[in-house]
């Protein structure tokens, strides 16, 4: 199941890379909503200091150290697994993300009184998809050890922070709605194949529990130890003859 997911954001990525590059339609959109979300960030100058702000602490590199600490921690936790995932999956997503970029080769948008032009190519959202990785990364590492109400409470964090993360590209005008959008759908399938693939079995959030087979020498419970005549039975299944 979760690989069909995670083709299925594939697909999402590939098909906005396609119309992004072949699409006239598609970009005459994604232009006309990308200038007006530059626009509001334009004519509010607290809006552009908060999407500096968010773009200053969310940048990939920073992501990365974020998580090159936490792995530390949980490997002297004794979570090395938990560890290694979480740091392979943001190297690998970082790492697709770069290629994707050079292979789609967008440039970047310069609209009316942007300033400079950034350079590097904008498709996808490297801020927008490390963001979206490491949020997701967390709630997986973590999942299984909080509480009904700290999952609420998480899953809401984590999507207001890719949200706030992605929002801030579209409000500096670095990016247009396409690249974040593409963003979002890459991480979600970075994730979900990381789940699906990750050592022996899906960690975390992905986890299910593996039922292990009786061993001879675990003890029997109380009122179901051998008899003469119940040799070799399994002490969790009754007597059917």
């Amino acid at each position: 199941m979760l690989t069909v997911l995670a083709l299925l954001c594939s697909g999402a990525v590939a098909l906005i890379g396609g119309l992004t590059v072949r699409g006239h339609g598609w970009w005459a959109l994604d232009q006309r909503w990308s200038h007006r979300l530059f626009d509001v960030g334009h004519r509010h100058q607290t809006l552009t200091s908060a999407a500096e702000w968010v773009g200053h602490l969310t940048v990939p590199t920073v992501l990365r150290v974020i998580t090159l600490v936490g792995a530390v921690v949980l490997w002297r936790r004794g979570w090395r697994r938990e560890a290694v995932w979480w740091s392979l999956t943001m190297i690998i997503s970082g790492a697709v993300a770069i290629g994707l970029r050079n292979v789609v080769a967008r440039p970047r948008p310069h609209w009316p009184g942007s300033g400079p032009i950034v350079e590097g190519y904008t498709f996808p959202s490297g801020h927008a998809t490390s963001a979206a990785v490491f949020a997701g990364c967390v709630l997986v590492v973590f999942w299984p050890h909080l509480r009904p109400i700290a999952r609420v409470g998480g899953s809401v964090v984590a999507v207001a922070f890719l949200v706030a993360v992605g929002t801030s590209r579209l409000l500096l005008g670095v990016h247009r709605v396409g690249d974040v959008v593409a963003a979002w759908a890459l991480a979600a399938a970075l994730l979900l194949f990381a789940g699906a693939l990750g050592p022996h079995r899906p960690i975390g959030l992905f986890h299910w529990p593996i039922r292990r087979p009786h061993r001879p020498d675990q003890a029997f419970p109380a009122g179901g130890g051998r008899s003469a005549g119940g040799v070799g039975r399994s002490p969790h299944r009754p007597d059917r003859r």
